[in-house]
């Protein structure tokens, strides 16, 4: 009886085909000849909303007008209840306007009789149950064996039978028909007649658990376009949908619409209870209303009360004016708090609009906390910052916005900071201040806005003023000095500044570390004393490794200072027992997206740095892909990422992250050096060396300008390879002097093992012997074999006498796992003679004709072979070739 799509009368069930039987036998017994009694009938026709039955009512008019009857047609809503007489003039129109039928002398009897003129007449009335009491003695009166009218009255009611019809209309009802719904065989029919037959029983099962077979809610789903998934249809529904339970809900007594209405504010966790205790319908009537919500297919029968469909809830909603919404609400959101549920009080908040009482703020920030202890950060941010919407008192928001900096350092760490920084003017004390800017987190803390860092600046020395601090406030102070002295390692003069006050620390002994401000302090200054050079590999390791043995690295550890420790252990190639210690980290219940993104960062370099550069590179592109959706507009995923990128040896990535920054606003200077070497990357993948060298210089120059004289980038190394290979040795010796004289210093085995190696090709004759001897014993210490490979067969090609070669396989083990270990180093033919061609001087796009491939296809090809030869980029590749390596025998 109701149109899914395919017209009027599409779906039937046997029960809608019995309807119609005993509707044609109501209007034959009119049509036939007339018996003594003249007497008419009165049928209902009963459903819930969407079940069919207005539909069922207009297919019964079309069939009687079409046998010649007259149709009389009307339908009632709540407010003809207190209208006497309502009913009938709508019925009547014009004619029933004059009849008086409110009062002892109408007759409107005689105007129907007028009407039918002689004919059977159908009188339809939908939504009966509102009709009024004149009006439904009158239409009872009709079908009076005295009245002798030729009429069938019809009625539909929306409910589960007559029990809500007037009582004169209840009495005289000759047939109660009750819609069911479409059986679960037929749903599966209409919904494969309108997807399709392959739509899966996932789907199937899903659309007859949330329509229950009801023809308007079935017909809601089959507007969507296309098929949905099971939780598609679990959540969908559609405008013609919502219009018609807006209307059904409009219909329905206030009563009714204010339990449906609190069992919606209520979700999941309404109760009987707590609805009696919000709906202003009490006892009996209350349970009136639940009844005729489950007759009316609004609500499911249960014992807790529950919507019968997602939609109905807005519909019921909507019924009420806006402050009585509100009240609602907040009434809800209070009962649920003082039931001890303070998760459920807040996601009822979230829907009341504009300001809230400070209970209320007090029961988002409740929330919160509980949000953290069971490890969802997202959600308590999301209660917090509902709480800043309430607009709170002064000392509460100071709290809140304190708080939420916390919550939000791992999910945006540039926005935390802002919410410390809007904190600290609502904040009495300074030790409160303090610690509002210390607990925001110091990632990325140098990509702040100057106002941002200049309260930083001035707090900490506020703290440094104070006379005779306590501890506390002590290691506050060193805590804010520890992130001054952050901001002032990307400059010259401010990191010079650094490693004179870590001189003066260390001067009578190791320093003291026995605090987290002192750790955050010492771990900012060994960082610039490593990249100055100022002390030796093995001291920075030494000091590095005393912090983490104070302070055992947690996932907190990436929001604060000591975070600085893990680049230097990884420039001290010091990495023993990092991955152990940061897959700990790692597995920290709850963590935020932002804190396990820097987490991957830090163990992809300490994976690339232990000679596992497939491994540190597939983890390090996931964590910028992270941190670029985290942190858009910023430079913090560069920050930390870049120069483990110049290391992957990845053109295709280095290419999107040039471009990424490139689009940035504002780049820290350390970023500019460290995309410079990418540029330099792409521009050896392209067959450009002096373009590589020219940006690789840049980089050695803008590192320089900051103070960084032993970068973790090795820009020096890859210039001195360059200038060899444009031909430039004079260039190349100097750099490589240079470069030597760091690395011993330094004395970090891989980065001295290569730095010998380079000057030893550079020399000829005993000095080159030499110092290619040195190398070859230097990496022996090292975990670079494969850098320790390129040293013995070097030279090997110097000496007359054998050199033992490390064997292939110990090269790094991912880099040459599971490939043979032959002549051509396990090079494909195709890798071979991609290799060849570019050693030879040619471009990528002459190696893409002359192969018979793309660009991109020599790109990749030749990213293979850097890594599996363990060469940096062509002008290594190219060496290799004029020196006649093995690797073309």
């Amino acid at each position: 009886m109701t149109d899914l799509g395919s017209g009027p009368g599409a779906v039937f069930t046997p029960a809608d085909r019995a309807l119609l039987a005993l509707f044609d036998t109501a209007v034959d017994r009119l049509l036939g000849p007339r018996t003594d009694d003249g007497r008419g009938s009165l049928l209902v026709v009963a459903g819930p909303v969407g079940s069919g039955r207005t539909a069922a009512l207009g297919d019964c008019t079309v069939r009687a007008g079409g046998r010649g009857a007259v149709t009389l047609t009307t339908r009632c809503h709540p407010v003809d209840r207190e209208v006497p007489g309502a009913v009938v003039r709508s019925l009547l129109g014009p004619r029933g306007a004059g009849t008086g039928v409110a009062g002892p002398t109408g007759r409107p009897e005689a105007e129907l009789a007028d009407l039918l003129t002689g004919r059977p007449g159908v009188l339809v009335v939908d939504d009966a149950e509102h009709c009024d009491d004149l009006s439904a003695g009158w239409l009872a009166d009709l079908v009076d064996p005295g009245a002798r009218l030729p009429v069938v009255v019809l009625l539909g009611v929306l409910g589960n039978g007559a029990s809500g019809l007037p009582d004169p209309l209840a009495a005289r009802a000759e047939v109660v028909h009750v819609l069911e719904p479409l059986e679960p065989v037929r749903v599966d029919a209409v919904v494969r007649a309108r997807w399709g037959r392959e739509v899966g029983d996932g789907v199937l099962a899903a659309v007859r658990e949330v329509t229950g077979g009801n023809p308007l809610l079935l017909a809601g789903l089959l507007d969507l376009p296309d098929p949905p998934d099971p939780a598609q249809v679990r959540r969908a529904g559609s405008p013609r949908l919502r219009l018609r339970l807006d209307d059904a809900l409009r219909r329905s007594s206030r009563d009714v619409g204010e339990l449906l209405a609190t069992v919606a504010v209520l979700g999941e966790h309404a109760t009987p209870q707590r609805c009696a205790a919000l709906v202003p319908a009490a006892g009996a009537d209350l349970a009136a209303a639940r009844r005729d919500a489950v007759a009316a297919g609004l609500l499911v029968d249960g014992a807790a009360p529950r919507l019968r469909h997602p939609l109905v809830g807005p519909a019921a909603l909507a019924v009420l004016d806006p402050q009585e919404r509100r009240r609602l609400r907040l009434d809800a959101a209070a009962l649920l708090a003082e039931s001890g549920e303070p998760s459920a009080a807040a996601d009822v908040l979230h829907d009341v609009a504009g300001t809230l009482p400070d209970d209320m703020v007090a029961v988002l920030c409740d929330a919160a906390e509980r949000s953290l202890r069971q490890d969802a950060p997202d959600i308590a941010a999301r209660h917090l910052q509902r709480a800043l919407l309430a607009h709170p008192t002064a000392a509460r928001r100071a709290e809140v916005l304190a708080r939420l900096a916390v919550v939000e350092r791992g999910l945006h760490p540039g926005r935390a900071r802002l919410r410390a920084v809007q904190a600290v003017p609502l904040l009495q004390g300074l030790r409160e201040r303090a610690a509002a800017l210390c607990d925001a987190g110091a990632l990325g803390l140098h990509l702040d806005p100057a106002p941002s860092v200049a309260l930083l600046r001035r707090t900490a020395a506020e703290v440094a003023g104070v006379e005779d601090p306590d501890d506390d406030l002590r290691d506050l102070g060193l805590r804010l000095q520890a992130r001054v002295h952050q901001l002032d390692g990307l400059g010259a003069a401010g990191v010079a500044r650094n490693v004179a006050r870590l001189r003066e620390l260390t001067r009578g002994g190791e320093p003291p570390l026995g605090t987290a401000g002192e750790r955050e302090r010492t771990a900012v200054l060994v960082h610039s004393a490593a990249v100055a050079g100022a002390l030796p590999a093995a001291q920075v390791a030494e000091l590095a490794r005393r912090i983490l043995d104070a302070d055992p690295t947690a996932s907190a550890h990436v929001h604060t200072p000591t975070a600085a420790v893990i680049p230097c252990l990884c420039m001290s190639e010091a990495t023993s027992g990092l991955p152990a210690v940061l897959t700990t980290a790692s597995a920290t219940p709850g963590i935020a997206p932002v804190t396990a993104a820097v987490l991957q960062a830090e163990y992809a370099a300490v994976l690339v740095c232990g000679n596992r550069p497939d491994e540190g590179g597939e983890l390090s592109r996931t964590a910028y892909r992270e941190l670029v959706a985290r942190a858009p507009g910023t430079a913090l995923a560069a920050t930390l990422l870049v120069p483990l990128f110049t290391a992957v040896h990845d053109p295709d990535l280095a290419r999107r992250v040039v471009a990424d920054t490139d689009a940035l606003p504002e780049v820290p200077d350390d970023v500019v050096a460290g995309t410079a070497m990418l540029r330099a990357q792409v521009a050896v993948a392209d067959g450009l060396p002096a373009d590589a060298l020219r940006l690789s210089l840049e980089a050695g120059r803008e590192f320089d300008r900051i103070g960084w004289v032993d970068a973790p980038q090795p820009w020096r190394s890859w210039a001195i390879e360059l200038r060899r290979r444009v031909g430039d040795v004079g260039g190349a010796r100097e750099l490589s002097a240079r470069e030597l004289a760091l690395a011993r210093a330094w004395g970090a085995p891989a980065r001295l093992g290569r730095a010998l190696r380079t000057a030893g090709e550079l020399e000829s004759g005993t000095a080159a012997v030499a110092l290619l001897r040195e190398a070859v014993e230097v990496l022996r210490q090292s975990s670079d074999r494969a850098e320790g490979r390129r040293a013995a067969l070097a030279l090997r090609r110097r000496t007359a006498g054998p050199v033992p070669v490390p064997p292939e396989d110990a090269c790094g083990p991912s880099r040459l796992a599971g490939r043979p270990a032959d002549r051509r180093h396990g090079l494909t033919p195709r890798e071979y003679r991609t290799a060849e061609l570019a050693a030879g001087g040619r471009t990528n796009p002459e190696i893409a004709t002359a192969l018979g491939t793309s660009v991109r296809g020599v790109e990749k090809h030749l990213t293979r072979i850097y890594r599996k030869l363990g060469v940096a980029g062509r002008p290594a590749l190219g060496r290799m070739w004029e020196e006649g390596s093995d690797l073309h025998r």
